[in-house]
């Protein structure tokens, strides 16, 4: 009997235990430490600022409550200029998409919504690398090689988009 498998794509910020199997495959934002995970660094990722290109956002910021580094980035250095705050960091897409201000993106991200312009430069002490992590004793299971695999090769071929060159 061929073995059916079930996935399910989560996008959360907290971070699951793969060693404890609370998650077969993850990505993540630094090299885990935990023994027994095999890692692939996968691509460098990059944040910088974005706004809708109308300049409906004006010095306006958008702050996200989550804890994380592009958050607190935000915090440190525009709390002046946040004129409003999420709950959630993809609400601040949302809202960029909706001219309603600045906010940090991943390059990636920014880059793939046509409305949305770099209002300044890559903020290099958000940039990291990026690595794709599953439990060593599975990593050669049926499906979870070949996911892998896909889930690697999909990034490196837009890794451009993820680590963007710096513009003029």
């Amino acid at each position: 009997m061929a073995t059916l498998w079930a996935w399910s794509f989560r996008k959360e910020e907290e971070r699951h235990n793969i060693g404890r199997r609370e998650t077969l495959i993850g990505i993540r934002n630094q090299r885990p430490s935990e023994p027994g995970l095999a890692v692939r660094r996968t691509a460098r990722v990059s944040f910088a600022p974005y706004a809708l290109d109308d300049g409906s956002a004006g010095d306006g910021w958008i702050a996200c409550t989550v804890d994380t580094p592009s958050a607190r980035w935000v915090r440190d250095h525009r709390r002046a200029q946040i004129r409003m705050e999420v709950s959630h960091p993809r609400t601040l897409l949302d809202l960029a998409l909706a001219g309603v201000g600045q906010v940090v993106l991943p390059c990636f991200v920014g880059a793939a919504h046509e409305g949305l312009v770099r209002t300044g430069p890559v903020i290099e002490e958000l940039s990291h690398d990026q690595w794709l992590v599953v439990h060593g004793e599975d990593r050669n299971r049926s499906g979870v090689r070949e996911t892998i695999d896909a889930v690697a090769s999909l990034i490196v071929a837009k890794r451009s988009m993820f680590a963007p060159m710096e513009e003029a």
